[in-house]
């Protein structure tokens, strides 16, 4: 009995030796010892069991955790952390068949590793028991890369209408009957490796949690914290093609990958602390579908299968966001064009529509004249207010003879709370375009209230409504030249951008302050094709650098 016990205490010292290692970020958590894993029926929990005698195991718990990746702020990715319990327990094989468990023995494991499925689609057989969108849809399971997994529900038909809001890879007709992608949810692929070197696998990720058991006779699929049984899984092979376009479409990658910056450089890792791109970078850049690296002058650009798309020698690119199309924007030696997920050179992007919110405030900004002298008249209203505001501003600097308006020659100019969501291009009501023998200005003014003003409120009455208004006196502001009076004109442009000419040539406001191109054209939403000194070349307009 003392013999059996020495030798139970040593085999408890040996199995604790082999977890006394640090399982952080680790993709594979390699358990040598175990020749078992449980798992609860309708649980999350998964249970180590290594045999020490006749029908008589060591039990210790095994979780995934997470803890914190060390990434940029914008990412809220975490990093993946094994956790197996310190303590462990003795039990037998009747009190583990006892407690309603499922029990995967290694030796019912066929061999298999990831690279095994990644790249294939499965079906998930699972009798029409798991929760559907579509009463006859398909449920599979993709392996999109070695670090990201799919469950998606896919349904055979036209397309739906809450598809407007997703981003595809390519455009297809709403009316083409096809397989689609009706939902999406993206998963860690992680594997326990047991004795052996049996493998099973757990993804996991946003509270869903699946177990994929490779077994002699056929894959089986468990969904953790469902009383289901397993579904059991059969190649699709090239069944679902259709729905290639769409592998990403629900994906958030800020949940996946972060930038990790040490030493000056920065890698971009997914939750494992693999730098899945391969390299240290300067900078990465991401938002929904792009992977923008840069080192020294070359720039980079990666798609959301982790490939580097080739768009020749690239000198600046920028995603565009909110679109039907995953959409990058690329400045290479040819010049400027938009861009696919796959590389795919593409005309102009698609934006996605908005439904807008109506309970937002408004605001009308009207230039006024009265006893010869100008008035901003600034107007705040909307059901986004509680009580209408009237303001009056009187604006310095404007002699009676100019001709005054907003940089877009108009008198009166409003926006509201939508606008700046919607990129809408309006004129900045601060800025007063001033016309004065012959030659144009802008004078800046600031809206804004003396301390000591002091409103008075009427009541407005509008078909049985009434409202409360706030009227302000008429208050004395100065105003700042911002750009000299002695320019030949100044033009609004439908791009948004205000340009200014004089003896020639051309300036941005308020970025220059004397003209400095002889030509200047819009060609992408950034790039702009310019003449400078004589020589041609491109301008960013978001960094105002020049490219020749």
């Amino acid at each position: 009995m003392n013999k059996h016990r020495m030798k139970k205490t040593a085999v408890l010292l040996l199995f604790c030796c082999c977890f006394a290692t640090d399982f952080r970020a680790q993709q594979v958590l390699k358990l040598p010892e175990v020749d078992a894993i449980g798992y609860d029926i309708g649980g999350v929990g998964l249970y180590a069991y290594t045999r020490i005698g006749n029908d008589l195991y060591i039990k210790r718990n095994v979780d995934i955790g997470s803890d914190d990746a060390g990434v940029d702020k914008g990412s809220y990715m975490r990093r993946i952390k094994w956790n197996v319990s310190e303590s462990a327990d003795t039990v037998t094989g009747t009190e583990i068949r006892a407690a309603q468990k499922g029990v995967i023995d290694a030796l019912d494991l066929r061999p298999a590793t990831l690279s095994d499925y990644v790249g294939h689609t499965f079906d998930i057989n699972d009798n029409n028991t798991w929760r559907r969108i579509h009463e006859h849809s398909s449920l599979v399971l993709k392996f999109l890369s070695r670090n990201i997994v799919a469950v998606q529900e896919l349904y055979h038909g036209c397309k739906e209408g809450y598809a407007d809001y997703r981003t595809s890879m390519t455009i297809i007709p709403d009316s083409v009957v096809m397989w689609r992608v009706a939902n999406s949810h993206y998963l860690l692929p992680t594997i326990i490796e047991m004795k052996g070197g049996k493998r099973m696998f757990v993804f996991r990720a946003n509270g869903r949690s699946y177990m994929l058991i490779p077994t002699e006779k056929g894959d089986r699929l468990v969904r953790f914290g469902w009383i289901r049984m397993p579904a059991y899984l059969t190649l699709a092979g090239r069944k679902y093609d259709d729905t290639a376009p769409d592998d990403f479409c629900f994906f958030q990658m800020k949940e996946f990958y972060g930038v990790h910056r040490t030493a000056g450089k920065c890698r971009l890792i997914d939750a494992f602390d693999n730098n899945v791109l391969g390299k240290d970078y300067d900078t990465i850049t991401y938002d929904r579908g792009f992977f923008i690296a840069k080192a020294g002058q070359a720039v980079d650009v990666f798609n959301l299968y982790l490939k580097k798309l080739n768009l020749g020698t690239v000198k600046e690119a920028r995603e565009i966001t909110r679109c039907v199309i995953g959409c990058i924007e690329v400045l290479n030696k040819t010049g400027p064009a938009y861009y696919d997920e796959l590389g795919k050179r593409v005309s102009n992007p698609i934006k996605q529509p908005l439904y807008l919110c109506g309970t937002v405030p408004h605001w009308t900004f009207t230039i006024l004249k009265k006893h010869g002298k100008y008035l901003l008249q600034k107007y705040t209203g909307g059901p986004g207010v509680r009580e209408d505001k009237e303001e009056y501003f009187a604006l310095s600097g404007c002699l009676p003879s100019d001709s005054v308006a907003f940089t877009d020659g108009r008198k009166e100019t409003s926006y509201d709370g939508n606008s700046s969501f919607l990129d809408d291009i309006n004129v900045s009501p601060q800025w007063i375009k001033v016309q004065r023998n012959g030659k144009s200005g802008i004078i800046g003014y600031q809206y804004d209230q003396p301390n000591n003003a002091k409103p008075k409120t009427v009541v407005c009455r509008d078909h049985g409504w009434e409202r409360k208004k706030r009227v302000y006196p008429i208050a004395n502001i100065t105003g700042e030249t911002l750009l000299p009076i002695d320019n030949d004109s100044i033009y609004f442009g439908s791009d948004g951008l205000t340009y200014f000419f004089k003896h020639g040539k051309i300036g941005l406001f308020p970025r220059h302050k004397e003209p400095r191109y002889t030509a200047i054209k819009q060609q992408t939403e950034s790039f702009y094709h310019i003449i400078k000194d004589g020589k041609a070349g491109w301008l960013d307009i978001k960094t105002y650098r020049e490219y020749f």
